[in-house]
């Protein structure tokens, strides 16, 4: 019962925020390589926002893994920016 209650109360929306945040970020970053550059990455935003997709690109991550790892990414560049 009560890693029921962590698990869905207290995990699932850290992940949600994490994999979420970082697929917008990803989004938004692609988005302007593909308006400079030539189209090569999806610009779909439901593929960036698909972290429960278990399928591993041929760099070795998941969707959600990428995204968790922009989210840190951000939020690393974020408090050394702000120090």
């Amino acid at each position: 019962m009560i890693s029921f209650i962590i698990n869905h109360i207290i995990f699932k929306p850290i992940v949600n925020f994490f994999c979420g945040f970082g697929g917008l970020i990803r989004w938004f970053i692609f988005k302007i390589i593909n308006a400079f550059f030539e189209k090569q990455h999806p610009s779909n935003i439901d593929y960036y926002l698909d972290y429960n997709n278990p399928q591993i690109d041929k760099n070795g991550f998941t969707i959600a893994q990428k995204n968790t790892f922009f989210t840190f990414l951000v939020f690393i560049i974020f408090l050394i920016f702000t120090d």
